[in-house]
C-alpha cells in the first residue's frame, strides 16, 4: 500500500497521517511497526513516533501476510475445498461472494471442510498465494444465501470493520414470511440478547446446526438445502429482551398471497445482531418461511427463507473521513468547605457524531439475484411481484 503525503498534511506527525488520512487502526500501525520493512519513507525506514511528514513523502506499508505471523483472530490455515462458489467482485483488497444457502462462512464444529473458508482457501491455493488469512467481513448466517464479503489483509478489513462501526454499511435482503406483517411497513426496535445468557456475536454464520457427524456437504444448485426430519438444533436461539443489545429492522411488504397467508419483504436491518431479522419478524407474527428455530418447517423451503441481495459499503482503497475530535473537558467536584478536592477530578468527552456525511464517501455496491429456491416461490405465489 502505497500514499503519497499532500500538501495540506505537511508538517504532521507520521503516526498521525496512518490513523487520521489513511485510517489505520492502532492495532495496524502496532503491527507495522514491530515487522521488518512494515512502514518506509522514500524507501527507508522510519519510526513512527516523533516523525514529521514533508508534502510529498512516499509512504510504504507492507500489508502482506507473512507465515510467521499471528492472525489475531483471523481464520487462516483452512483446508482447501473445491466447493462451487459464484464470485461476484474481485480485486486486490476485498472479495465479495454469491453465497449459496447451506455454506456457513467458516468452519464450526460440524462444519471443517465445507465452507466459505474453505472454499476460498482452495481458490488461493491455485493461483499460488500463500498464506491464506480469511478475513470475513460481512458474513451470513449458513442457511441465508446472497452478498458476503471478505477483506483481503488486515488493513482493509480494520477499514470496514470501522464502516461497520460507523453505520455506513447498508444491506438489502428479501424474506419469505410465513404470515403477513399489520402495518405493511415499519420498524422493528427490539432488544435482543441470547436465551443462553452468553453475550451476543454480529453475525450467527458460526452457529452450529445439527448434522450427522461427518456428514459431507452437498448442495446443488438451485436447489434447497434439506435438513433431516426431527434433526435438533444444538446453537442457542436469540430472544427479545429488555437486557439485550439495540436491534432495529425496517421492513417493507412488497407482495402478499392473503389464501396461502405469505409475504415477500424487503428488509433493511441498521443493526447487524445475531439472527436479527430473523427473531424480528417471529416477533411481529411473521417468521420467515421455513425456519425451523424461530418459526417452522416449510415443504416449501428446505431453509429459512431469506436472502442478502444488495450490499453497499464504502471503497475500501479509499480511506474515510476522519472522525472529528472529541474536545476533553475536567470537572472538579465541590468539597463541603467551598474548595475543590482534585482526588475527585471526572474527565469525559464532548459527545460528536462519528459517521462523517454520506455525500463524503464513495460506495461500492454489489447485488445478487433471488436463487431459485426462493424464485420459485416467488413465481408461484406472487406472481406479479418486482422480484430482483
Amino acid at each position: 500500500m502505497t500514499a503519497v503525503v499532500a500538501r495540506e498534511d505537511a508538517g504532521i506527525t507520521l503516526s498521525a497521517f496512518l490513523k487520521r488520512r489513511l485510517g489505520l487502526s492502532s492495532a495496524s500501525v502496532r503491527r507495522l511497526r514491530y515487522r521488518e520493512g512494515g512502514i518506509t519513507r522514500n524507501s527507508l525506514p522510519v519510526p513512527v513516533k516523533g516523525t514529521l511528514l514533508a508534502a510529498g513523502d512516499v509512504i510504504e506499508l507492507d500489508v502482506s501476510d507473512r507465515e510467521d505471523e499471528g492472525e489475531g483472530g483471523c481464520v487462516s490455515g483452512l483446508i482447501p475445498a473445491d466447493l462451487p462458489l459464484k464470485i461476484i467482485y474481485e480485486d486486490a483488497l476485498i472479495t465479495v461472494c454469491d453465497k449459496p444457502a447451506g455454506m456457513p462462512a467458516h468452519p464450526v464444529r460440524r462444519h471443517l471442510d465445507d465452507t466459505l473458508g474453505n472454499a476460498l482457501a482452495y481458490r488461493a491455493e491455485q493461483r499460488g498465494e500463500r498464506p491464506f488469512v480469511f478475513r470475513p467481513v460481512m458474513r451470513l448466517d449458513s442457511d441465508t444465501s446472497g452478498v458476503a464479503t471478505v477483506a483481503r489483509d488486515f488493513v482493509t478489513a480494520g477499514r470496514m470493520s470501522d464502516a461497520l462501526t460507523r453505520g455506513l454499511v447498508k444491506k438489502t435482503y428479501y424474506a419469505v414470511c410465513d404470515g403477513i406483517p399489520d402495518p405493511a411497513c415499519g420498524t422493528v426496535d427490539a432488544p435482543l440478547a441470547r436465551s443462553d445468557g452468553r453475550g451476543d456475536e454480529d453475525d450467527g454464520s458460526g452457529q452450529p446446526f445439527g448434522f450427522a457427524e461427518g456428514q459431507p456437504f452437498g448442495f446443488a444448485e438451485g436447489q434447497p438445502f434439506g435438513f433431516a426430519e426431527g434433526q435438533p438444533y444444538t446453537g442457542s436461539r436469540m430472544v427479545v429482551s429488555p437486557d439485550g443489545k439495540r436491534a432495529v429492522t425496517h421492513y417493507e411488504t412488497v407482495a402478499v398471497n392473503t389464501a396461502a397467508g405469505l409475504s415477500l419483504v424487503r428488509l433493511r436491518p441498521e443493526t447487524g445482531r445475531t439472527h436479527q431479522i430473523r427473531v424480528h419478524m417471529a416477533y411481529i407474527g411473521c417468521p420467515l418461511l421455513g425456519d425451523f428455530i424461530y418459526g417452522r418447517r416449510s415443504p416449501l423451503i428446505g431453509r429459512h427463507a431469506l436472502h442478502c441481495a444488495e450490499v453497499s459499503f464504502p471503497d475500501p482503497s479509499v480511506p474515510l473521513p476522519p472522525r472529528p475530535r472529541r474536545s476533553r473537558f475536567s470537572t472538579r467536584v465541590k468539597t463541603a468547605e467551598g474548595g475543590e478536592d482534585s482526588a475527585l477530578k471526572l474527565s469525559a468527552y464532548s459527545p460528536v457524531s462519528v459517521s462523517p456525511p454520506e455525500t463524503e464517501v464513495k460506495r461500492l455496491v454489489f447485488r445478487s439475484p433471488l436463487p431459485r429456491d426462493m424464485a420459485d416461490i416467488c413465481r408461484e405465489f406472487f406472481p406479479g411481484a418486482v422480484i430482483p
